[in-house]
């Protein structure tokens, strides 16, 4: 069954990316500083594939607030972050990572999130907003430790401009 299942994943991840650049962060340390503006990685290519594997995210003074961020795409046909550390931040208004709603499929998986704080802001380490209509956004195996923000914690999910009713 095993095999089967990820023979499906592979055939489905072949055909959604083989029209698409693929991006590739593989062993790497990214660290925040006073000069980063926005997002240490920053991508909006509707026709393009993330990966972030194995690599590690950190500020250079864990005790001063920053305003840029970790991650932030907002378009893309797939993101995948796996075996990857995000460590202890202390972040004005942005979460350490933000997927916009123009993402097809997103995966986070064998991911630490330690130490997040977002003081002014929603979601401290993932900031999702799922558009209502598409969009797959899967967590396996993530540890979510010591992260406060004003609303969602260590998640927010936006759903944008929906009415419920029960």
């Amino acid at each position: 069954m095993r095999r089967i299942v990820f023979l499906v994943l592979f055939v489905a991840y072949s055909v959604f990316c083989a029209s698409c650049e693929e991006i590739i962060f593989k062993n790497k340390a990214f660290k925040l500083d006073d000069s980063t503006q926005y997002a240490l990685i920053t991508f909006s290519k509707n026709q393009c594939c993330i990966l972030i594997d194995n690599c590690s995210f950190s500020a250079s003074n864990t005790s001063a607030q920053y305003s840029g961020t970790y991650v932030h795409i907002t378009h893309a046909a797939l993101v995948t972050i796996r075996n990857s550390q995000f460590n202890a931040i202390q972040l004005n208004l942005r979460p350490a990572l933000l997927f916009g709603n123009n993402i097809n499929v997103s995966v986070i998986e064998y991911t630490n999130f330690t130490g997040i704080m977002n003081r002014n802001g929603n979601g401290s380490a993932l900031y999702l907003q799922i558009h209502p209509e598409f969009g797959s956004h899967t967590l396996n195996h993530v540890i979510f430790r010591e992260r406060q923000a004003i609303y969602g914690g260590a998640i927010f999910i936006d759903l944008g401009i929906q009415k419920c009713t029960h």
